[in-house]
């Protein structure tokens, strides 16, 4: 839904009130087939895109986040260029961004194909994001200037759709309404049949007149909520903590989960993006521990069936030594070169003869020499057995209840305290090595919207350590304004994309909640990047200087999820 026309034709319109007439101050990539395009103004935003065959997007957010390493400058055509329109193509899935010198933007989201192309006024490419080889002196047809979605030209006639859906064998109603209205899409489609009281799943050439009429009503209804932008809501549908699915509209389909309203388009992509690669991230991390787990209670189980059988075995250890004693007792009436021999059991009264094999290469003392060994090893051997057996015993419950406990956890929050938690079980079992337990912070541990993680400071010593030491150029720094209190650091490599204000926020008032102004209402807060914060020589501990800082106002608390440490 993300690439759909009808959002990429709402963020577009969103986009032209956000930048109208302001600069390029960058084009940058710092991630695979993503761009970022920083705009001036009295608060800087970035336009980030994607064209990432699995995950497409358009959207502004507050801020630049450009990291020092990893980062190519792109476009370089576009540096001061001020944006004179931005709109959406009237027939296909192509953001336009026009500017004062005539030249074109396109932001083409066409699956496999998407791209971010350059051109002249008659359409001539001049550069490419992604296949620039293939592109550059090619032409292309361009919409050169804004187009109204006029409802009208976009319906067909219910004559046409009874006469295409009558062509549409072996397709289903949801296949047949897409071919027909190519702008749809699956999710739109399948709330129109559901909507129209039809099965996803009847057949197109089975539809009655009846039946087209109530679809083609309900496909003009939802169009004209789509192209209605003042009065939309965009949302999120989740499935408790996962996120399912992005919506312009309500969707009766989704009416069974929690979902979360929007006041504009672009804030509702941002966050479904954030939450979908957090979500992504702790699925497949939760899944790779789980299964990890799993393989290593299987191994064990058949390790300790192996030491079991070898404890059983090795009890044989009486026999050996009985027969060593044996054959010591009857020495003398044993030759060398005997296979086997059956001697008097004197040992145990009433006992009937014993068979005793031998080694014919060996004297008979050799042999009881032999027994004497063997028993010994097998007695050792049952010793080791046993304390083998109860270790692997040990690790097959814990394990097992590592197991269970990884099933029940239902975020990313809760994935990373139960690895802070059961690190040392974990660095026991073999999950987690020495150094990689010996990296985990000694710090307060949090995690905020989007997955990210925050690290708060212990002491003025701790501090230290965590800003000095552990905190990256660009991590982003909190320290309550005016008042002792805890280094507060946000670790913007710690997930996917770039932290929301939410999660900035977030961050801030946990370093609100750490200062002695812990009681107040509103607390000032200073923000920076790391790279700007600095300790004097012969400074005491916890003592910085900031080159630069934002100040915000929030109230001190701590996220829902609670602290690993």
């Amino acid at each position: 839904m993300l690439t759909n026309y009808f959002t990429l034709l709402s963020i577009s319109r969103f986009l032209q009130n956000s930048l109208l007439s302001k600069g390029i101050q960058e084009i940058y990539s710092q991630e695979k087939e993503q761009l970022n395009i920083t705009f001036e103004g009295e608060t800087v935003s970035t336009l980030c895109i994607s064209c990432l065959p699995s995950d497409q997007y358009v959207y502004l957010r507050e801020a630049a986040f450009r990291a020092r390493k990893n980062s190519v400058d792109v476009f370089p055509a576009l540096h001061g260029q001020k944006v004179e329109q931005i709109y959406c193509d009237v027939g296909d899935r192509i953001m336009y961004l026009s500017f004062r010198s005539g030249i074109f933007l396109c932001v083409d989201m066409f699956g496999n194909k998407a791209n971010v192309v350059l051109c002249n006024a008659d359409g001539e490419v001049r550069d490419a994001f992604l296949h620039k080889k293939g592109l550059l002196g090619t032409k292309r047809h361009l919409q050169t200037e804004y187009k109204e979605f006029v409802l009208h030209d976009f319906f067909k006639t219910d004559s046409d759709c009874v006469e295409f859906f009558r062509t549409c064998n072996n397709k289903n109603v949801v296949q047949a309404l897409k071919a027909f209205y190519p702008k749809l899409g699956t999710m739109l489609a399948d709330e129109i049949v559901l909507q129209s009281g039809l099965s996803l799943q009847q057949l197109a050439t089975a539809c009655t007149a009846e039946d087209i009429a109530r679809l083609q009503e309900e496909t003009r209804r939802l169009v004209a909520m789509l192209v209605t932008h003042n009065t939309l809501q965009p949302r999120i549908y989740f499935d408790e903590q996962t996120p399912l699915s992005f919506s312009l509209v309500p969707l009766r389909q989704y009416a069974a989960f929690r979902e979360e309203i929007f006041p504009d388009v672009s804030a509702a992509i941002q966050r479904f993006v954030g939450r979908t690669r957090a979500s992504s991230s702790f699925q497949q991390q939760k899944k790779e521990l789980s299964a990890w787990l799993k393989k290593e209670i299987e191994k064990t189980h058949r390790t300790l069936s192996h030491v079991e059988e070898d404890i059983h075995h090795a009890e044989r250890a009486e026999n050996y030594e009985l027969f060593g004693s044996l054959l010591m007792t009857h020495l003398y009436s044993i030759e060398k070169g005997m296979k086997e021999v059956n001697v008097e059991n004197v040992l145990v009264p009433d006992s009937p003869t014993v068979t005793i094999p031998l080694e014919s290469a060996l004297t008979p003392q050799q042999n009881a020499e032999r027994y004497f060994e063997k028993g010994k090893k097998a007695r050792t051997a049952i010793v080791d057995g046993q304390q083998r057996k109860k270790w692997l015993t040990q690790r097959e419950h814990l394990l097992s209840e590592l197991s269970t406990s990884i099933e029940e956890i239902t975020t990313h929050a809760e994935l990373q305290k139960y690895i802070a938690t059961h690190a040392q079980q974990l660095k026991h079992i073999g999950y987690m090595s020495e150094k990689e337990q010996a990296e985990l912070p000694p710090f307060k541990i949090f995690t905020v919207e989007g997955g990210f993680q925050v690290l708060a400071g212990k002491s003025s010593d701790n501090n230290d350590l965590l800003t000095m030491k552990y905190a990256k150029p660009n991590d982003l720094w909190f320290h309550a304004r005016g008042s002792s209190g805890s280094h507060v650091v946000l670790k913007t490599g710690s997930a996917s994309g770039v932290p929301t204000k939410k999660a900035v926020h977030q961050a801030a008032s946990i370093a609100a909640y750490y200062s002695k102004m812990k009681n107040s209402s509103h607390v000032p807060v200073a923000m920076t990047e790391k790279k700007y914060v600095r300790k004097p020589k012969g400074a005491p501990s916890g003592t910085v200087v900031l080159e630069k800082e934002k100040v915000i106002f929030v109230a001190p608390m701590l996220p829902e999820n609670k602290e690993k440490q």
